[in-house]
């Protein structure tokens, strides 16, 4: 089945380990795609499902996922860099940004950032945020924390 072919409502709401999911897509008689049930049935495992655009709820997840930008180590970037194939890994004056090729949930990723040259005060950088995060954009934060925190967060050696 083509992805195209689902219908555009869903049944959506949190599990029980207190994230928010898409639980089923709806049918034109209103019972889920999958599952058969209704909403009333759905409420009865998801206390709070509601029906809603599958646009509203896909944004709605991938919402919980985005963290702020936190300070990493060297080895910590290095192995982000390494353990899969990066995608969309850009440089620029004193600067280098990818994010990883397998996404955390729908379109977030870890998006990571190096500023400065490594060997001379490089400081690294990592962010789950959708992929559509510039790197102009995750510069701009790592900037921003930068300018917070002007002394390194994390000491090379440790784990982050």
């Amino acid at each position: 089945m083509n992805t195209q072919d689902l219908p555009d409502e869903c049944f959506a709401g949190t599990t029980t380990s207190g994230r928010y999911t898409i639980i089923d897509f709806v049918r034109p008689d209103g019972r889920g795609f999958w599952g058969g049930k209704t909403l009333e049935e759905t409420r009865l495992e998801y206390h709070d499902a509601e029906r809603m655009s599958f646009d509203a709820a896909d944004k709605r997840r991938d919402e919980q996922y985005i963290t702020p930008v936190e300070e990493i180590t060297r080895e910590r970037f290095w192995y982000f860099l390494e353990v899969l194939p990066p995608r969309r890994w850009k440089q620029g004056d004193g600067w280098q940004t990818f994010f990883m090729s397998e996404f955390t949930s729908g379109n977030i990723t870890q998006h990571c950032a190096q500023i400065g040259r490594d060997g001379y005060g490089a400081r690294y950088f990592a962010k789950e945020d959708r992929a559509s995060l510039t790197p102009t954009e995750l510069v701009a934060a790592c900037r921003e924390f930068i300018a917070a925190h002007p002394e390194p967060t994390v000491k090379e050696g440790a784990q982050s």
